[in-house]
């Protein structure tokens, strides 16, 4: 896998005019899983890229849209798929990830068509759109994880700041 071929495109694309782009990616940039590392590193590098070129080009009306898909009926992670020669010190880690409940009840692709519409005719559309069952379930565990882990290490994050903090909400 080259992680840095998915941004290429993805950057090549948003060159180009439009008045509207719809990049479709998994909700891996919402959370992170074991054994997709690479594929995590693209994922996590568009979600940046996209955000940062949805507010460069706001003012000229061009939208932006991540539409970020659960698991659906594709051959993702099956026969096409290339896979890298394993590691014995991960077997471990493997049979964990292996194990781990998958939604077991992927969507249809082609149940997507009429949602890509929808979002493509909305006049105003969000930044970011889930498509599927699971997807919100999942970014939400994972959220409230890290807003427990952020508040409950904010003192420690104040002192780092070094200097009497102003307000917060600015930017540095």
């Amino acid at each position: 896998m080259r992680p840095d071929a998915d941004v290429e495109m993805v950057a090549n694309k948003a060159h180009a005019p439009h008045p509207a782009t719809m990049i479709r990616q998994a909700n891996a940039p919402r959370v992170a899983f074991p054994t997709v590392g690479a594929y995590h590193v693209s994922k996590w590098a568009l979600e940046g890229f996209l955000q940062s070129l949805a507010q460069e080009v706001a003012g000229f009306n061009i939208k932006v849209t991540l539409v970020e898909p659960g698991g659906f009926s594709t051959d993702w992670s099956g026969p096409s798929a290339k896979r890298s020669e394993q590691m014995d010190d991960y077997a471990e880690v493997r049979e964990a990830a292996a194990s781990r409940p998958s939604e077991n009840n992927p969507g249809d692709p082609t149940a997507t068509r009429g949602a890509i519409l929808k979002v493509v005719d909305t006049e105003n559309p969000h930044l970011r759109i889930f498509f599927g069952a699971a997807p919100l379930d999942i970014a939400t565990k994972d959220y409230e994880s890290r807003l427990a882990t952020w508040n409950e290490w904010q003192p420690v994050s104040i002192e780092a700041h070094g200097n009497e903090v102003r307000d917060p909400t600015t930017r540095m």
